[in-house]
């Protein structure tokens, strides 16, 4: 929450050599965060909310130590030159002490080569066990699987099962399975700990990147064991000592991930000889968790970009259209590459302006899985910025695009300090990014959205809206040129394939937006089945349907439709909102024998899956739909006449 937030006391605390400038604001308020300006030579390059935890902090006093903030500097100022940063409180003006701040930088950023990049924790996938797949705890410091193992301290020792587990609805690594804990509370005072030691040094550990996820299944929903923290460790024969802090306080209603958690190189200075590095779990509670996915990697940075190299496409006519595209701005400017953490608001590098932020909308995380499409994602992403009124943060999930599409895509998270960006190693199927990037969301309320797409005004304060107008409505979709029953003005072509309604060229998607404001009924009407181009999701349904069946539909072609099947049956709803418009330029993932194929194995599983499921009935109550025929209808009058205003 960052809403009316009043500046108790704030510093900067300095600049690294990696260029990273650092320090605190606090409010006078609990539970309230501080959002910054950063201007640097006079001019606004960054906004950023101090909301990340600091060990010092907490050590301090504070009542909020997670009042911490990290800006990296960006790159057309790590000339050799002074400059002067100053960072102010976003809501008074007031300036942080230590602010302004003479600084001078190069540019020290060393590029890496892009590869797969090698995880440092041992037995990551949990697949060796030399005591066998269950373990009991009978002693301090026991192995419960290679590399793994668990410590305690208190006045008994606690009742405790390890197994290994592969559950359903979670994308898992490649052959890898879950760690299984079942435990009971410990006394007073005493600690529940897994130690994993690392092979790797210090220096391999620094500039690392730190992810892992956490379920609470559902048969152990009153179960309040959680983790309480995970930190680095300095490891001298069965010695731990807290060196730094990773994540604090990580108590999943269901499944969450943390998703590339720097590790800052500062903890290098704090490690004594002899010492070894560890990774530490700390658990408080009693009940059922599982662990998976743990990795500890060097992430890739940034390449120097060259105008003459841009690479190439692999079809050679896309090569040839780029010739004469007009491509966006990120490709010829110098903007900064900023980490972005959970629940900042940053003003974007490239000056785009977004629509004013309308009080009581929720902080909301946007989901774009990219597979060689990034042409498209630089004109969504703009719209995004532009257009979208409330605090919001993208997840940019690359499922192994080539090493063009790659960099391409990375750098678009230099456009605003709001874009994340996440790659896997490989390819691992449609289906299995979106449940992994789905899964690390820890909003309320989680956008799904195509990277061929172009958003609107008030698009998501439309969806929102009819999102929660029942507690029960699980899901909501916009209408637009290309999705099928939720497309206008025409949802089927004369030969009967579905309508990708084009218009021409002077009509822009907001012109289409207007129109469609003006002419909907705004009634929202309930539809059994959604289009997957856009979708608004409550998170708390997502979590009770199970996700998408990754292992049915590993490509799409009937995920979203088997999801809205899965909650349907919970007794969730799912609306279409008709007074929002969402553009899609609806390109081609496969060739045209491919999508048949897909589609044609996908009706199969469908029909398997949900035998008393009336498709036949669902088409229909969709076609017959009266808010949208009427909006269908007005619209088809508005364009033949040139009524566009």
């Amino acid at each position: 929450m960052t809403a009316d937030s009043k500046l108790a006391d704030g510093c900067v605390d300095g600049i690294d050599d990696a260029g990273w400038i650092f320090g605190w604001a606090s409010s006078t308020q609990t539970g309230v965060l501080i959002e910054l300006i950063i201007s640097i030579d006079g001019e606004d390059v960054g906004q950023i909310t101090a909301d990340q935890f600091r060990d010092d902090l907490s050590n301090s006093g504070l009542p909020n130590p997670n009042c911490a903030f990290w800006y990296s500097v960006p790159i057309k100022y790590r000339d050799g030159l002074q400059h002067c940063i100053l960072i102010s409180d976003r809501n008074s003006g007031e300036h942080l002490r230590n602010s302004p701040l003479q600084f001078q930088t190069d540019d020290e950023l060393v590029p890496l080569p892009i590869g797969k990049s090698i995880n440092l924790i041992p037995n990551a996938k949990y697949t060796q066990w030399p005591g066998g797949i269950i373990v009991d705890i009978v002693d301090r410091f026991q192995q419960i699987c290679a590399g793994w193992y668990f410590d305690y301290k208190s006045d008994h020792q606690p009742e405790a099962v390890f197994s290994v587990q592969r559950p359903d609805n979670i994308s898992l690594m490649d052959q890898g399975y879950a760690l299984h804990l079942s435990i009971q509370e410990c006394k007073l005072g005493g600690y529940l700990r897994l130690i994993v030691p690392l092979e790797a040094t210090a220096l391999e550990v620094a500039n690392s990147h730190f992810s892992l996820g956490v379920r609470r299944p559902p048969y152990a929903a009153s179960s309040d064991l959680h983790v309480q923290e995970i930190f680095l460790g300095a490891l001298s024969g069965r010695t731990v000592r807290k060196v730094s802090s990773i994540r604090k306080n990580i108590a999943p209603q269901g499944t969450q991930r943390i998703i590339n958690v720097p590790i800052s190189p500062s903890f290098v200075d704090e490690m004594r000889e002899g010492e070894g590095v560890c990774i530490v779990i700390d658990f408080r509670g009693a009940g059922t968790i599982l662990l998976f996915n743990p990795e500890l990697r060097k992430m890739p940075l940034l390449k120097g970009y060259s105008e003459s190299v841009m690479g190439e496409f692999e079809d050679k006519h896309i090569q040839e259209q780029t010739k004469i595209l007009k491509l966006s701005s990120i490709w010829g400017s110098a903007v900064p590459a900023v980490a972005s953490r959970v629940g900042e608001e940053a003003a974007p590098a490239v000056r785009i302006r977004s629509e004013q932020t309308i009080e009581g909308l929720p902080f909301v995380q946007v989901v774009i899985p990219v597979f060689n499409a990034s042409i498209h994602v630089e004109e969504l992403i703009p719209s995004l910025i532009r257009h979208t009124s409330s605090p919001f943060e993208i997840l940019l999930f690359d499922d192994g695009s080539d090493e063009f599409g790659q960099e391409r895509s990375r750098r678009l998270q230099e456009f605003d300090p709001r874009v994340r960006y996440h790659r896997n190693d490989k390819n691992i199927g449609y289906t299995r990014n979106i449940n992994i990037a789905l899964q690390s969301t820890v909003a309320d309320f989680v956008i799904l959205i195509n990277s061929d797409t172009i958003v609107t005004a008030n698009w998501l304060k439309k969806m929102y809206s009819a999102l929660v107008s029942d507690d029960k409505i699980a899901a909501v979709g916009p209408v637009s040129n290309a999705a099928s029953w939720q497309s206008v003005p025409r949802t089927k072509a004369s030969n009967g394939e579905w309508m990708v309604n084009a218009f021409p060229s002077e009509i822009k998607p907001d012109d289409i937006a207007r129109l469609v404001e003006r002419h909907s009924l705004a009634m929202w009407p309930e539809f059994p089945l959604l289009n997957g181009f856009c979708t608004l999701f409550r998170r708390e349904a997502l979590e009770q349907a199970g996700y998408f069946d990754d292992q049915s539909f590993p490509e799409g072609y009937g995920e979203e439709n088997d999801l809205c099947l899965r909650l349907a049956s919970l007794g969730w709803s799912m609306k279409v909102c008709d007074d929002a418009y969402v553009h899609h330029k609806k390109s081609q993932s496969f060739g045209h024998e491919r999508r048949k194929e897909l589609s044609k194995k996908g009706n199969l599983v469908m029909r398997s899956k949900h035998p008393e499921a009336d498709i036949v009935a669902m088409e229909e109550r969709m076609r017959t739909s009266y808010p949208l025929n009427e909006l269908r209808s007005r619209l088809v009058q508005a364009l033949q006449f040139g009524n566009l205003v």
